[in-house]
């Protein structure tokens, strides 16, 4: 091997290693308490959750319903809420241009997803998944993907 040989691969060993240091950096792993919250069923205090980093937290209690959102600079916002009757009032008029005022779950196992394009050109959605409702508003498609990889991540706990 050549000098350059030897050092184009150690600076691509270099790229690659930073590249996974950042990929491993750019989701903060969350604890969320639901324990004081209304919840369909008593099946989890806890959520633990990876969200991708840059956001302001902020946690909302109303009449016994609970909800994290994760708000960032470009205006995006990714929410856990336990309402799963009524969902977030974040996305209260995307639903109801798709005609859901409110959800009719048949069992606490189901699972409902809604979403779309808003008028703005940004992607929107809100899912029930059990008794855990999960949404985000004003998303590009980079920070979609992201907010569907952090939904994929949710686990419940006691």
């Amino acid at each position: 091997m050549t000098i350059k040989q030897i050092m184009a691969l150690t600076i691509s060993a270099c790229v690659l290693s930073c590249a996974i240091n950042q990929s491993q950096r750019s989701d903060k792993i969350m604890k969320l308490n639901f324990s004081k919250c209304i919840i369909s069923s008593e099946a989890f205090k806890y959520i633990i959750v990876k969200i991708p980093r840059g956001y302001s937290k902020n946690y909302i209690e109303n009449e016994g319903i609970c909800e994290y959102r994760f708000a960032y600079k470009d205006g995006s916002i990714v929410y856990i809420s336990s309402d799963v009757w009524y969902g977030s009032s974040l996305n209260v008029e995307n639903r109801h241009a798709m005609g859901h005022e409110s959800y009719n779950k048949k069992a606490l196992l189901d699972t409902i997803i809604l979403s779309g394009i808003q008028t703005n050109t940004k992607y929107w959605s809100e899912q029930i998944i059990g008794d855990i409702l999960l949404g985000y508003v004003n998303a590009s498609e980079d920070k979609r993907t992201l907010f569907e990889y952090a939904f994929s991540s949710i686990k419940k706990i006691d």
